[in-house]
């Protein structure tokens, strides 16, 4: 929500980019922003709340928000925490330009990404380093070389990390469920690995797939139980051990639910099953 539209006939200009080392806890400030904001945390969290939206951002992190939306902090910021910070607005770059166009040419747009991660092994962070030093001199054009470069930048992180629509970010959820079926997960671990709030995505995941998250990975589970009841000889209470089950009636529980039906039983009525055949 609330990503940044740039258009093809727009150029991006950068009013302020600096590094920032906190030394004391606060809170992100309240505010509705004048300016585009790109955020990338190089050491700490930042945790801001952009229209009722909430964001965690780690090491290596970054996010975009958007000019005149409300932001401001519920969570603690804590001392130690660095980041970069550029404050930017976008506009026409020649409306002269604007007016050749045939009424049928409409300018192409890109949607930036909310959040970006991964980004600490990219040239990315040394790039904005680079724009700071450039941005403190006092040569000739410099605030338009910065501006330009960031631009560049910008167009650089939308090609590698496009934003997802519902449908594929809740199917990167689904495969992230099916990869760690055997594990026990949090919905903090979930937040975490997808940069967004955990009660964000699983809104978005049950609309696409009609569950909660949670309630997806169990079926996940149970799916694979019943498989490995009617393949294998391991005991029920190994199977559920082996799903993170630490509680055998809980497992037993969450199979019934779904196959109406317990584990014990299941296997037994496969068994007839093979030998009635």
């Amino acid at each position: 929500m609330h990503e940044i539209v740039i258009k093809e006939t727009e150029g991006v200009y950068v009013e302020f980019i600096d590094l920032l080392t906190t030394h004391t806890p606060f809170y992100h400030v309240d505010r509705i922003a004048k300016y585009d904001v790109l955020i990338y945390v190089i050491s700490g969290y930042i945790y801001v709340t952009e229209e009722e939206m909430d964001y965690e951002i780690g090491p290596g992190q970054m996010i975009l928000l958007k000019q005149g939306t409300h932001q401001y902090g519920k969570k603690l910021i804590a001392a130690g925490t660095s980041w970069i910070f550029a404050h930017f607005y976008h506009g026409e770059i020649n409306n002269a330009e604007l007016n050749t166009m045939g009424r049928d040419d409409q300018p192409s747009e890109i949607v930036l990404p909310k959040t970006v991660g991964n980004l600490s092994k990219t040239d990315i962070p040394q790039r904005l380093k680079q724009l700071i030093k450039l941005s403190d001199t006092n040569k000739t054009l410099s605030k338009n070389r910065v501006s330009s470069a960031f631009h560049t930048l910008l167009l650089d992180i939308y090609e590698q990390d496009s934003p997802l629509a519902p449908s594929d970010l809740s199917g990167q959820i689904a495969k992230y469920l099916q990869h760690r079926v055997r594990e026990t997960l949090t919905g903090e671990e979930i937040a975490q690995q997808f940069h967004l709030t955990y009660k964000h995505l699983t809104r978005t995941f049950s609309g696409v797939y009609g569950v909660g998250i949670m309630q997806y990975h169990i079926q996940l589970k149970m799916q694979v139980a019943a498989r490995e009841l009617r393949s294998s000889d391991k005991s029920i209470s190994h199977i559920a051990m082996d799903l993170g089950f630490s509680d055998p009636l809980y497992f037993s529980k969450c199979f019934r639910k779904q196959f109406g039906i317990s584990p014990r039983n299941y296997r037994h009525n496969q068994v007839l099953e093979v030998f009635s055949n």
